[in-house]
């Protein structure tokens, strides 16, 4: 198991819970569709998906979605999850626990997408419909105040522990001082400015479901938040540098949010790949992925290069050993100047202390992912799960099913900006 208070589920606990809470549904069949640092899932006969938390701290994720995704919905260009039933604690789950309908679509990876320039304008106007929806009331507080919507600064402690950690990993093959050099720059620059937005807080690739080539759906909201946005833009150093360039052309980013949001792109993923270097595999290859083509990036001025489409890195994410994938598939059964120009550099890795109390900045993001529906056979999606418009974080290289989406980031509602916060 990954967490020391994870919570022991399997196919026995979700149909006790149907048949006391949904006797209706008690009767589908229930395969287990993967899971991620954050979800473990199950898929409950052909359109729904049953999501229960790993730990009793990401139950706040389940409830904030079903409060907000409704709401949010009807403002987005692509579909999200769609929660159905929230489910109650009870004898043989002690928490809350929510089923979703399914969602179609790829988890998003170098055979899905031939026009990455077109899949990263798609992606752009996504980001910029939920940033620029009506808060409604929301304020940044409580399970709405996340640390990737506040400044880089407060971070500081549990990142410099995290870059010390990487620079004593054998093997890891990463330039730590390049990346450390790009956040003690970024430090430098202005604060964000500007009103609060919509966040969704992970859009790594688990979290977003591709379908003839386009964005479908994003999935896993459990991240959702009320900040600044510069967190919001780190997931395009996952993508292909096609996607990445068309991307930043799209959203119109001056240079210094630019390089806000490869500093937290750095500080995420190098907690990433500390914190699970010795316990997760396949998410420290994601992570691993994601620096490279920050490091990749390194030295342009203007943006991200466009000469290399980047696929590379992407596909790295994407494939994972079955020997890794078996063993992940029974740990979760079983329970530089501002305002102008900054010079651009690059930098290592960084390593999360397991002793440090609440969530990591789950490297790329956190908390489930499903597999794609039409990969009927769980076996090696490396990017995540993705059932009923959901990802569980994490799930990379989970064994999957035939998925859709599924849950949210990781970090748990409560935390707050400068706690060093799980990978997931």
């Amino acid at each position: 198991m990954l967490h020391e208070n994870e919570i022991r589920v399997d196919e026995d606990v979700v149909r006790s819970l149907l048949k006391e809470q949904r006797p209706e549904w008690a009767d589908l069949p229930v395969v287990f569709a993967g899971a991620g640092t954050d979800n473990t899932m199950y898929r409950l006969g052909d359109e729904l998906l049953v999501r229960l938390p790993r730990t009793p701290e990401k139950a706040n994720a389940l409830r904030k979605e079903r409060t907000w995704l409704p709401r949010l919905a009807p403002h987005l260009p692509c579909r999200v999850p769609e929660p159905v039933h929230a489910g109650e604690p009870a004898a043989a789950f002690p928490v809350a626990w929510a089923v979703y309908r399914w969602i179609d679509g790829e988890v998003l990876g170098p055979g899905c997408v031939t026009d990455w320039s077109t899949f990263g304008r798609d992606l752009a106007a996504a980001v910029r419909s939920l940033h620029s929806t009506d808060l409604m009331g929301a304020t940044r507080e409580g399970d709405l105040s996340w640390y990737r919507g506040g400044a880089l600064e407060p971070c500081d402690g549990w990142v410099t522990r995290s870059f010390a950690d990487c620079r004593g990993i054998s093997g890891l093959e990463l330039d730590v001082a390049a990346l450390e050099r790009m956040w003690r720059d970024a430090l430098r620059l202005p604060e964000p400015t500007g009103r609060p937005e919509w966040l969704h807080g992970d859009l790594r690739p688990a979290n977003l479901l591709a379908h003839e080539g386009r964005l479908h759906a994003i999935i896993d909201f459990g991240g959702l938040s009320v900040g600044h946005p510069d967190a919001e833009h780190a997931t395009v150093w996952d993508l292909p540098a096609e996607a990445r360039a068309a991307y930043w052309e799209s959203t119109r980013l001056d240079e210094v949010t630019w390089l806000r949001a490869r500093a937290w792109a750095v500080a995420v993923a190098v907690s990433g790949v500390s914190y699970y270097w010795d316990s997760y595999p396949a998410f420290v290859r994601e992570c691993r992925a994601r620096l490279t083509g920050i490091l990749d990036d390194a030295g342009s001025l203007t943006g991200p290069r466009s000469a290399d489409d980047g696929t590379a890195a992407l596909d790295e994410r994407h494939v994972a050993p079955d020997a890794v994938l078996a063993a992940d598939a029974s740990a979760d059964a079983d329970g530089a100047e501002a305002a102008g120009r900054v010079e651009r550099e690059a930098g290592g890795v960084l390593r999360k202390d397991p002793g440090l109390d609440g969530p990591d900045p789950g490297p790329l993001g956190g908390g489930d992912q499903r597999f794609q529906q039409g990969t009927a056979d769980a076996s090696t999606v490396g990017v995540g799960v993705y059932v009923d418009g959901v990802l569980d974080d994490a799930g990379v290289d989970a064994p999957l099913g035939d998925g859709r989406a599924g849950h949210p980031a990781e970090d748990p509602a409560g935390r707050v900006d400068g706690d060093p916060p799980v990978p997931g």
